[in-house]
């Protein structure tokens, strides 16, 4: 593909909001207005060094710019231009071109804002899950698979039961997630979602079955109106806004410029991305943050390299990342008695989920008694152990020992 070519196809697809359009082949089938176009990004780029975009690199870019005087306007042009052409397989690697800020913003509208919330708070983002478990529904469901699954909203009015897989553990929910590119592949992002939506989806799915047979169900959307008919994407994004609204008591977003798609969409996103880093600890996990958000791993046109992340381990493994993040659970009774036969089990709870598991204990044993702690997120705390031989007598000194965090068995 041409420099020529890519920016016509680029700015087509642009133009007339397709994801799919034919390429022209050479400069004499291209209209005028194409031709124009391509004229504009061969004139943009003439001073480039001649070698594959790859391997132009950001030195070069900044030279580049500086010696033929482009604007902001130009060099945005180019960095649309040369994005464009990573998502499409044109090239694999970074942006040469520098990222450029709107010269009609001021100062005091920067100032402002930088005041401005861009993504729910912990306390919004409960009190949502609260909400939208006592009044189930289309809309809410459709928000609350944006905000704990990730999905855009076309995704959302599209998915259907079908592409919904429940597992054993109740907060264990996959959804399937097949997308095709414009090179013929199909790139698996099937994943994990959050607690909340794992139930959220169940309770809506039990809700679906009252009246359906499973079969009849799984045909039908999982976002859709009484009459079953499923919502547009402009309905979900002006519901979505207005359940943002409702939340929104103390006016964070009032000052958020944009469309309702911009800024329902926009939010809803950076806080799906903020529980991931925050909640999650994806900080430094680029590639499992990418795929959870269903971003393209590379520019590879095989799917061989998300195996690492869709068979049933890593999925499993997905699962442990995500559930830290599951809504925060009171626990009224602090321990469990459990009368194995040949053991007792003690199951100790901490006050509520968002709390670490912290264990000080003495325990003394007989000569055949042993004991193992497990945790699934790790343990902190001390231990003292002291043995007793038959008569009850004490056998040595107490021993101490302390538990780290992760430390998952002792014995």
């Amino acid at each position: 593909m041409r420099y020529s070519e890519a920016y016509v196809l680029y700015k087509h697809a642009k133009s007339y909001n397709k994801a799919t359009v034919p390429m022209p082949k050479d400069r004499e089938k291209l209209t005028p207005y194409q031709k124009r176009l391509a004229d504009s990004i061969i004139k943009l780029s003439a001073g480039l060094p001649i070698k594959p975009m790859a391997e132009i690199s950001g030195r070069e870019v900044a030279e580049f710019i500086k010696s033929n005087n482009l604007t902001d306007d130009n060099v945005r042009e180019l960095r649309n231009f040369w994005m464009y052409c990573r998502d499409r397989g044109v090239y694999s690697g970074g942006n040469p071109f520098p990222e450029t800020k709107s010269s009609k913003r001021t100062r005091q509208g920067a100032m402002r804002g930088a005041f401005v919330a861009n993504e729910l708070s912990d306390d919004q983002i409960d009190e949502s899950f609260e909400l939208i478990m006592q009044h189930p529904g289309g809309e809410n469901c459709a928000v609350g698979l944006q905000l704990w699954a990730g999905l855009d909203v076309k995704t959302v009015v599209a998915l259907r039961w079908k592409d919904v897989v429940f597992h054993d553990n109740a907060d264990f929910t996959t959804i399937i997630l097949l997308q095709n590119d414009n090179a013929g592949a199909t790139h698996i992002y099937t994943r994990p979602i959050l607690p909340q939506a794992s139930r959220m989806l169940h309770m809506m799915h039990d809700i679906a079955t009252e009246c359906e047979d499973n079969e009849e169900v799984n045909e039908s959307f999982v976002v859709c109106k009484d009459n079953g008919k499923p919502f547009t994407a402009d309905e979900i994004v002006k519901s979505t806004k207005r359940f943002i609204k409702n939340l929104d008591k103390d006016n964070r977003f009032s000052t958020m410029k944009g469309t309702a798609v911009a800024m329902s969409t926009r939010i809803m996103n950076n806080t799906y991305r903020g529980i991931l880093i925050r909640k999650c600890g994806l900080t430094d996990d680029t590639y499992t943050f990418k795929f959870l958000c269903g971003e393209s791993l590379s520019t590879d046109v095989s799917s061989d390299h998300y195996i690492s992340f869709t068979d049933k381990d890593a999925q499993a493994r997905l699962f442990a990342l995500l559930k830290v993040a599951g809504p925060v659970q009171s626990f009224q009774n602090r321990m469990e008695e459990i009368d194995e036969g040949e053991y007792v089990r003690y199951r100790i709870y901490p006050p509520t989920t968002a709390h670490t598991a912290v264990l000080n204990a003495k325990l003394v044993f007989e000569n055949a008694e042993s004991f193992t702690i497990e945790s699934e997120h790790g343990v902190t705390g001390d231990l003292t152990v002291r043995r007793i031989d038959e008569n009850g007598k004490k056998k040595r000194k107490p021993r101490k020992k302390k538990i780290t965090d992760g430390q998952n068995d002792n014995k």
